[in-house]
């Protein structure tokens, strides 16, 4: 075990691991904070910026009250903010469709030429095909969202393999209305999942801002999502690996859920919230 929390035995007696915990999630990692200390949960306000502040903090707003500084957990963390890396999402799904519809556009013109179709025609080796089998939604609802695409993708490319499979035997005509079937039906059912799902995640933009008293302030901390509220398992306590957090004195170590038994950072909300007491 790293010696970071052997090292700080009052921070770890003054946990009080028996109480419940917020669980809450900032980009991939999951992190719980003191229930205790937890005033609201709201959609992140608008902040107005303060110069010469860290760069996490957005800004000041009023919470509860009071004008408190909003920290920006995922900068906090040094990841990627949300709205990067719901546009790169974005990105992804229209290239995605573009792919679509030239492999369908390329299969037209195999028909045509009465050449070999080249492209693949199996829906997990296509670029979509590699992400989508790998992918893990953030959200339930747009892993619920992308499950629908499972039929139609693996029907467009079957259809690719019994069109290669008719120009092979010369029956060009049959493999011409197959693909032009194809492009009217399951290419077009394939674009409105792939606008629907750009909508979806443009749409699920909604970060949380959970209000905290910290030695009688009121701190904003944004996050993408609370998980729900959990007792921890105290036995489970323990400090991150050295290299891996271990020097961020807001962060205690890991424990894990008692109920799923979901491991997860514990967060020391003194030292979390220290270095942004200016900006309030």
């Amino acid at each position: 075990m790293d010696s970071t929390l052997i090292d700080r035995p009052a921070r770890r007696e003054a946990l009080d691991l028996q109480a419940l915990w917020v669980l809450v999630r900032v980009s991939s990692e999951h992190l719980v904070l003191p229930s205790a200390s937890v005033l609201e949960m709201v959609r992140a306000p608008a902040a107005h910026a303060v110069p010469f502040t860290p760069d996490a903090v957005r800004g000041v707003a009023p919470l509860r009250g009071q004008v408190g500084p909003v920290v920006d957990m995922r900068t906090r963390l040094g990841v990627e903010s949300l709205h990067a890396e719901q546009q790169a999402l974005v990105a992804l799904l229209h290239a995605r469709e573009r792919d679509h519809h030239a492999w369908v556009d390329d299969l037209e013109e195999c028909v045509r030429d009465g050449r070999t179709f080249a492209r693949t025609v199996d829906p997990h080796e296509c670029a979509f095909g590699k992400w989508y089998d790998t992918y893990q939604a953030p959200t339930l609802e747009l892993a619920w969202y992308l499950r629908q695409f499972a039929e139609p993708h693996a029907r467009i490319h079957a259809e690719g393999a019994v069109v290669a499979d008719l120009v092979r035997q010369g029956r060009q005509a049959e493999a011409a209305a197959r693909v032009a079937l194809a492009r009217t039906g399951v290419l077009q059912r394939l674009v409105q999942l792939f606008q629907g799902a750009r909508q979806l995640v443009t749409a699920s933009a909604r970060e949380i801002a959970i209000i905290v008293n910290v030695r009688g302030r009121s701190v904003g901390l944004v996050v993408d999502e609370v998980e729900g509220i959990d007792h921890l398992r105290p036995e489970t306590l323990e400090a991150l690996p050295s290299g891996f957090g271990s020097s961020d004195p807001a962060i205690v170590g890991t424990a894990r859920t008692r109920r799923d038994d979901k491991t997860v950072v514990v967060v020391d909300l003194d030292a979390l919230t220290e270095s942004y007491a200016a900006a309030g």
